[in-house]
C-alpha cells in the first residue's frame, strides 16, 4: 500500500501531551509534525493539531495504533482521526479498535 497522511486531533489543552507521548516511539517520531494555527474569529486559543506523514497499513500503523492506545487509556481522552475525507474518533472504551479504525481511515477512497 502507498503511504499516506493522517491528521490527529484532540483538545488543543491535550496536543502537546499526546506529542511527547507519540515522540517517544523511535518509529514515529521522524512522521511527526505539530501544526497551530491563530484561533478562529470569536474563539480564544490556538487551534493545534498533529500530522503524521508516510503512514502506511504495515509496521508504522501497528506502532501508531499501540501508542494511541496507551495514550488513551492513561488520559481517558479520545483523539480524532483524518485522512482525506473520513475521520474517526478514538475514545477510551474503542481504544482496543485502534488498529482497526486507522485501517479504515487509510483505506478509505474519498468520494467524488
Amino acid at each position: 500500500m502507498d503511504r499516506d497522511y493522517i491528521t490527529l486531533e484532540c483538545d488543543a489543552s491535550d496536543i502537546d501531551d499526546l506529542y511527547r507521548w507519540l515522540v517517544d516511539e523511535p518509529e514515529l517520531r521522524p512522521s511527526l509534525q505539530i501544526r497551530r494555527s491563530a484561533p478562529l474569529p470569536g474563539h480564544m486559543g490556538e487551534l493545534a493539531d498533529i500530522l503524521i506523514t508516510a503512514v502506511s497499513a504495515g509496521g508504522l500503523l501497528t506502532v501508531l495504533a499501540g501508542s494511541l492506545q496507551g495514550w488513551i487509556r492513561r488520559r481517558g481522552l479520545s483523539v480524532r482521526v483524518r485522512s482525506r475525507d473520513l475521520d474517526v474518533e478514538i475514545t477510551a472504551d474503542r481504544a482496543e479498535d485502534a488498529t482497526e479504525l486507522l485501517r479504515q481511515v487509510l483505506n478509505h477512497e474519498p468520494q467524488p
